[in-house]
């Protein structure tokens, strides 16, 4: 009889994890798929991603039905300790080999723990997989201590308000982004900076907002 196959670890992108997160919290729903991610403006490359981590902490069935876990996370007065109870039992395996306490764990030490615990696809997500993981410990109150590097890199993706993206350089008259001050006018020429630590998820996000501004001239024309 073969071996039944470890779950690959979660690699969603920490900033559309964590909107995705905030928006289910606040809203009551039952079924959250690939559909209903599309529906709130996600690409299908997120919620590729989105779904897997969501099952992978219980909060949705195999059906994406939502599970009693996504009724403890919703109450505010709940959400760090459900989010503790919740890491601790999704990743049960990793924290079998880290301990229960991180505090001195880098993100390197996590990162190897991964790849073996998690060894499905680790090889190419392992990083944002422990960017992930790392990101959900703090939703739950949960300290693990990173590089000073680590950590930053860590709060740029999740924190920033799209920094890039307001690279993108716009002088058409009728073009708004929604996310920039309606008053900024952006043009059909987007000058976009990319940079090494720029991720796929990103430039898919930058492409999604181009898409959606040549739309509204569309409408509007």
């Amino acid at each position: 009889m073969n071996a039944e196959p470890k779950p690959r670890a979660p690699y969603a992108s920490v900033r559309p994890f964590e909107e995705v997160l905030k928006k289910i919290r606040n809203l009551k729903v039952t079924v959250i798929d690939n559909k209903k991610l599309m529906e709130f403006g996600y690409t299908k490359y997120n919620a590729n991603s989105i779904i897997p981590a969501l099952k992978f902490l219980h909060l949705i069935d195999s059906q994406g039905r939502v599970t009693e876990s996504y009724s403890k996370i919703r109450p505010d007065s709940k959400y760090q300790e459900s989010m503790s109870q919740i890491v601790k039992e999704a990743y049960k395996p990793l924290f079998k080999v880290l301990g229960d306490d991180l505090s001195g764990k880098t993100k390197k030490d996590i990162t190897d723990e991964i790849i073996s615990t998690y060894p499905e696809g680790a090889k190419t997500s392992s990083g944002q997989a422990a960017n992930l993981f790392i990101w959900l410990c703090g939703q739950g109150g949960i300290e693990v201590v990173v590089e000073k590097r680590q950590v930053e890199g860590v709060k740029k993706e999740v924190k920033s308000p799209k920094p890039r993206l307001q690279k993108a350089h716009i002088e058409s008259s009728s073009i708004y982004q929604s996310d920039v001050d309606k008053n900024q006018v952006l043009s059909t020429n987007f000058n976009i900076s990319i940079t090494k630590d720029t991720t796929e998820d990103e430039i898919l996000e930058i492409m999604k907002r181009i898409k959606r501004a040549v739309n509204r001239l569309n409408d509007e024309g």
